[in-house]
């Protein structure tokens, strides 16, 4: 019930985000829940599994969740695993559009991986994501100041023992196996 109530004044902030950060939608019409914007990665080096290293200085694609779209379609459910069921298959769905922008991009070549920021980082190896650490205090600070209202708000999740154990992480998935596992995941599909 709280969360319809908030719903209107949300989109409106969401709006005013959205302008402020220059996001760009992927696939409004698939519902793909990333919104994205280039990005300039400053940071300690993040060495990934497929040896890849994210140096500070490199270009990547900087993902967010579109949490306001997210909430209008699961204020709905009632359940805390449901809710997290939803958005996990919402954002499984949605990775193999972010691989054909990755692709499409004028850029594509010079990005070498995507990355995010969120508490939401349960089950993301299945993905394909890798977490890591947030090394800045002050940063991890600031993103854990409005993710964690955000995660009750969406979740419905007010117990302060399980707001305590949320701690915001990079989420990361480099370009080449972003594409290896989702581009050609979605050609293979629309040949068929």
């Amino acid at each position: 019930m709280f969360q319809t109530m908030i719903l209107p004044l949300w989109g409106l902030v969401d709006q005013i985000y959205y302008q402020f950060n220059r996001l760009q939608l992927i696939d409004i019409e698939d519902q793909n829940v990333f919104r994205v914007r280039l990005s300039t990665y400053r940071g300690a080096p993040l060495v990934l599994d497929s040896g890849d290293v994210i140096r500070s200085g490199d270009l990547l694609l900087k993902i967010h969740l579109y949490n306001y779209q997210l909430m209008k379609q699961m204020c709905h459910l009632e359940s805390d695993i449901r809710r997290a069921l939803y958005v996990y298959e919402a954002v499984e769905h949605s990775l193999p559009g972010l691989a054909r922008y990755l692709s499409e991009h004028p850029r594509s070549n010079e990005i070498k991986a995507v990355l995010g920021v969120t508490v939401l980082n349960r089950g993301i190896k299945r993905l394909g994501f890798q977490s890591f650490e947030l090394d800045n205090s002050l940063y991890r600070a600031w993103k854990k100041a409005y993710m964690i209202p955000m995660y009750c708000l969406c979740h419905g999740q007010w117990s302060l023992p399980s707001l305590q154990k949320l701690e915001p992480k990079f989420v990361v998935m480099g370009r080449t196996q972003l594409l290896q596992r989702f581009l050609n995941n979605l050609e293979t599909n629309s040949t068929k």
